[in-house]
C-alpha cells in the first residue's frame, strides 16, 4: 500500500475544484496552437486569393464539376472580372446552368454575398434554384457542405450558405422594389421591360458587400463594386436590348469593366452541348422560320443594316392592318350564294376609292396571303 501522502485528501480535492478555472494553459502549447491556426489561415488566404483570381479552376479543383467546357471557363472568368456582363447565347447552350454555377462560386468565395435572380416570370427564375443549384447540391458533396438551407418552393425560394451568402428569386415587376443585392442576374432579359430593369431591378444594388477587413483604416478604400449580369438569346434590332448591346460594346472597347459577346449554336455543337442532328432536322422542316432561327440560335438580331434608308422600327409599326379585307373561301361563296355583302370582311367601296392588292411571297415554305394595301 502506498504512503498516505500519495493519496488525495478531501481538503486537497476541494482545493483543486476551487482552482479548476484558474489554471492556465502551458504558454508553449498555446503558442504552438496559435502558430498552427495562423498557418492554416495563411494557407487558406492564399488558396482563396488564388481561386478568386481563377474561379474556373475553383470549379474543377474544389467543386469537382466536370465536364466544364473551355468557353464556359472563359465566360465564368469574365463574369468575375467585369462589373457589367451581357451575353447573347444560343438556345440550349446552357446559359442558365452557367449562371447558376456563377452564383454558387460567388457565394462560396465571397462570404456575405447577396444575389438576386430575376426573369420575366417567377417560375423561370425559380428554375435556376430548383433545377440547376439543386442538382449541384445533390451531385457535388463540397457544394452540399457549403449550403445550410435550400428552398425550392414557389413561396420563398432561397439558397443560404454557412458563410452568410444567399441567393434569392424576385419577379421582374414593381412588387420587387424592396429587394437588395450585391449581384443582379436577369435571365432572358430581352423579355423584361427596360423601365422595370432601370427603375426597379438596378435599384437593388444600392449597397456593397461589407467584408470584415473594411473595419480597418488601411482597407477603407477597398470597396467591392456590385455586378450586373444579363443573359438572353438575341432579338430585334428595334428592341431596347440592341441599344444596350451597343452601349456595352462601346464601353468594353474603351477599357471599362464591361463585357459583351454572342455565342451561336455551332459552339454548343463543338462542345457536345447541342445535338447536331436535331438542329439539322429543325432546319429541314417545312414550317422552318429562318428569322427566328437566326435570332435564337445564331445570335443575329433581326433588323436593317446601319446604312439602310428605311428603318425596320418605322416599318414594323405599319405592318398591322386595322381592318383587313380577305376574300371569301369557296365554302363561304356557296353559303352566301355569291353575295359578298354578307361576308364578315365586306367593306363597301367609297367613291373614287382605289384598292391595291399586294402579294407577300416568302422565300421559305409557307402560305401566300393576299392583303389589300391602302
Amino acid at each position: 500500500m502506498g504512503h498516505i501522502n500519495n493519496f488525495t485528501t478531501k481538503e486537497k480535492l476541494n482545493k483543486i475544484k476551487d482552482n479548476m478555472f484558474d489554471q492556465r494553459v502551458n504558454p508553449n502549447k498555446q503558442t504552438d496552437a496559435m502558430m498552427r491556426q495562423e498557418n492554416v489561415m495563411n494557407g487558406l488566404a492564399c488558396w482563396v486569393g488564388y481561386w478568386r483570381s481563377n474561379p474556373h479552376r475553383f470549379v474543377t479543383e474544389y467543386l469537382g464539376i466536370a465536364p466544364f467546357s473551355l468557353f464556359q471557363k472563359i465566360l465564368l472568368f469574365l463574369m468575375f472580372s467585369n462589373d457589367y456582363f451581357l451575353w447573347w447565347a444560343s438556345r440550349g447552350i446552357s446559359k442558365s446552368w452557367l449562371a447558376a454555377l456563377y452564383c454558387v462560386v460567388r457565394c462560396i468565395l465571397y462570404p456575405g454575398t447577396q444575389i438576386c435572380i430575376a426573369a420575366k416570370t417567377r417560375s423561370q427564375s425559380i428554375n435556376i434554384i430548383s433545377e440547376k443549384i439543386q442538382t449541384f447540391s445533390d451531385n457535388y458533396l463540397n457544394i452540399k457542405r457549403e449550403i445550410c438551407e435550400l428552398k425550392t418552393g414557389s413561396n420563398d425560394p432561397i439558397v443560404k450558405f454557412h458563410n452568410g451568402s444567399w441567393i434569392k428569386v424576385v419577379s421582374a415587376n414593381d412588387n420587387a422594389r424592396s429587394a437588395r443585392a450585391n449581384v443582379l442576374i436577369v435571365d432572358e432579359f430581352r423579355m423584361v421591360e427596360w423601365d422595370i430593369i432601370k427603375k426597379v431591378l438596378r435599384k437593388f444594388l444600392t449597397s456593397r458587400r461589407q467584408p470584415g477587413f473594411l473595419k480597418y483604416e488601411e482597407y477603407k478604400d477597398f470597396q467591392e463594386p456590385n455586378t450586373e449580369i444579363y443573359i438572353s438569346s438575341a432579338w430585334l434590332k428595334s428592341h431596347w436590348s440592341w441599344e444596350r448591346f451597343l452601349a456595352y460594346k462601346s464601353a468594353m472597347l474603351e477599357g471599362k469593366k464591361y463585357f459583351t459577346c454572342a455565342l451561336p449554336y455551332q459552339l454548343g455543337i463543338k462542345h457536345r452541348i447541342l445535338d447536331k442532328q436535331r438542329i439539322l432536322d429543325e432546319i429541314q422542316e417545312d414550317d422552318f422560320d429562318l428569322t427566328s432561327f437566326r435570332m435564337e440560335s445564331e445570335c443575329i438580331p433581326f433588323g436593317e443594316s446601319e446604312k439602310a434608308y428605311f428603318k425596320f422600327n418605322d416599318l414594323n409599326k405599319s405592318r398591322n392592318i386595322a381592318k383587313p379585307y380577305l376574300p371569301m373561301t369557296d365554302e363561304e361563296f356557296i353559303r352566301y350564294k355569291g353575295d359578298k355583302k354578307k361576308h364578315k370582311f365586306y367593306k363597301p367601296k367609297h367613291p373614287n376609292e382605289v384598292r391595291i392588292i399586294g402579294v407577300d411571297i416568302a422565300l421559305m415554305g409557307g402560305k401566300v396571303v393576299l392583303c389589300p394595301l391602302y
